[in-house]
């Protein structure tokens, strides 16, 4: 999804983006995409689909950046949300609340 979702709605929609006096397209992911910063191997799947929206991410900031189009690749906090309780996530202590996280961005 990470990959072909960025296109099929990106792509529908920048007609009316570049109507914006201030276009901005965020892209979140996750720290597990960073090739530079992984820790640990593993989540194959799932790192691959965050790298590609990573790179796509990139190559559309320097292909729309003429048209005054700035794309921001963001990357959350941990956040405790009930997405995976597996994860231990809640039992971190870094670990945010989705509120709090949306205040510091």
């Amino acid at each position: 999804m990470n990959s072909s979702g960025l296109f099929l709605l990106t792509q529908p929609l920048l007609h009316c983006l570049l109507q914006s006096s201030s276009p901005r397209i965020g892209l979140m992911s996750s720290r597990i995409g960073s090739i530079a910063d992984t820790p640990s191997g593993g989540s194959y799947t799932y790192r691959a689909s965050n790298v590609v929206l990573y790179s796509t991410g990139k190559s559309m900031a320097i292909d729309l950046r003429n048209e005054g189009v700035v794309v921001d690749l963001m990357q959350p906090e941990y956040a405790k949300t009930a997405l995976d309780r597996s994860d231990k996530t809640h039992e971190m202590r870094d670990a945010v609340e989705p509120g709090d996280a949306a205040r510091k961005s």
